[in-house]
């Protein structure tokens, strides 16, 4: 087995590792049951360790089998192997069903009962309130949708099946009888599928219906198709002369957004120290990135110097002041730090649109984001740059912006957006 990273550059970018038109950040080559070499792909570093990991276990796990048991154990366990191959099964699944059921009968446990259970720990490692309120609320509401079409009075968590978990996705009656996008799917799919998880973890179960495995379980959603919104040049220049000269600390947030490529949650949490304007970089720490995951990004020119101009204005960057550095804050301080940012978020958008709107000038949602994607790839034609700076997958970046812009001296002019 055999792991390789994207090699970092001095300036601080990857060279990314190229396959099939797209650029990753990690690969793995491995041999599969059959012997036969494999490569796998991965967008982060993380990815591909944990499958390092999971590669790593299996073989393990095996080992063991073969020093523990007896002979006849062994061929015992070669006949479930040859019905699991027969029925493409994962055979360590299944065997560790069975040492379950042995060692502890789970069956019979209320749904409701190990449901709100699952709720009450998750409340103690959640990622932010944002998130267990989303976990939470998913979890009741399938609770809810399985005993509402269930005649039994007592739903036990052993009889809930793949097709439960895929009705209540593709109900139509959902969302006031609209139906839910693929992209809310995804997101009741993937919090369903943590709740089983940590239900089998905990005993509380004996299954996942909803991961999918060997052609079992549900499959992630197609991503909807939608054309991306940006701004016009001229637009983007009123706005920020307008904002620059009321709201200086917005202006500086949304010069990262706008000529940097950062998330709006990001830049509203970004401190002057990670910002090197004689270097022409910033860092995005990974306790801020979506993405869980450092980058550096390069600072074009006229945002070094919008950064410059309102540097001297705005003291605190960051919309809620820090009282520790990032790396004495607990996992808990984080999460309610960043929590306590994302309200903050809010009320700066609002007050930003309100301000604009009296000029006669709208600021759409998510374009700010949007028109640095669309920019940047028409400008460097470079899908992994602009993901890298981004903090996105080349393949995102590809669905959204590649050949959004028409305008062929639109790019340059964005980028030459300099203070009035």
């Amino acid at each position: 087995m055999k792991i390789k990273y994207a090699n970092k550059k001095a300036d601080g970018t990857y060279d990314l590792i190229h396959n099939a038109g797209y650029y990753y950040m990690a690969r793995v080559t491995y041999r599969d049951e059959k012997r036969k070499t494999r490569r796998k792909y991965f967008n982060t570093k993380k990815e591909a360790n944990e499958f390092v990991e999971r590669l790593n276990s299996d073989k393990a796990r095996g080992s063991a089998l073969s020093q523990t048991l007896s002979e006849q154990e062994l061929n015992d366990a070669a006949r479930i192997i040859e019905v699991c191959k027969t029925n493409n099964w994962n055979p360590f699944t299944v065997l560790d069903y069975y040492r379950a059921r042995v060692d502890k009968d789970i069956t019979g446990n209320d749904l409701s009962e190990v449901v709100e259970y699952i709720c009450e720990v998750r409340a103690k490692d959640a990622r932010s309130a944002k998130h267990l309120k989303q976990f939470q609320a998913t979890a009741r509401d399938f609770v809810s949708y399985v005993h509402k079409d269930s005649l039994a009075e007592k739903l036990t968590v052993d009889v809930i099946t793949t097709k439960h978990v895929y009705d209540y996705l593709e109900d139509e009656a959902q969302n006031n009888g609209n139906g839910w996008s693929n992209a809310t799917k995804n997101l009741r799919r993937a919090h369903l599928c943590t709740m089983f998880e940590q239900l089998i973890m905990h005993e509380k179960a004996n299954h996942n219906p909803v991961s999918f495995k060997n052609g079992r379980g549900i499959k992630k959603y197609d991503k909807d198709s939608r054309t991306v919104e940006y701004m016009d040049v001229k637009m983007i220049q009123q706005c920020m002369n307008i904002i620059s000269c009321m709201t200086p600390r917005t202006a500086a947030i949304y010069v990262m957004v706008f000529w940097c490529g950062l998330r709006i949650a990001e830049a509203s949490r970004m401190s002057w120290d990670w910002i090197s304007l004689e270097q022409g970089k910033l860092k995005v720490p990974q306790e801020i990135s979506k993405v869980n995951q450092k980058r550096v990004v390069d600072i074009p020119d006229n945002a070094i110097e919008w950064l410059r101009i309102l540097r001297s204005e705005v003291g605190q960057l960051n919309l809620v002041k820090r009282e520790k550095s990032l790396a004495d804050m607990t996992k808990k301080e984080i999460i309610a730090w960043k929590d306590e940012t994302t309200a903050e978020i809010s009320k700066m958008q609002k007050n930003a649109r309100r301000l604009l709107k009296t000029h006669n000038l709208q600021m759409p949602k998510n374009a700010l984001r949007h028109s640095y994607g669309t920019f940047h790839l028409a400008l460097y034609k470079n899908i992994g740059q602009t993901a890298t700076n981004m903090g996105n997958s080349p393949e995102i970046i590809r669905n959204h912006y590649d050949g959004e812009c028409m305008d062929k001296n639109a790019p340059a002019r964005f980028f030459s957006i300099r203070p009035a």
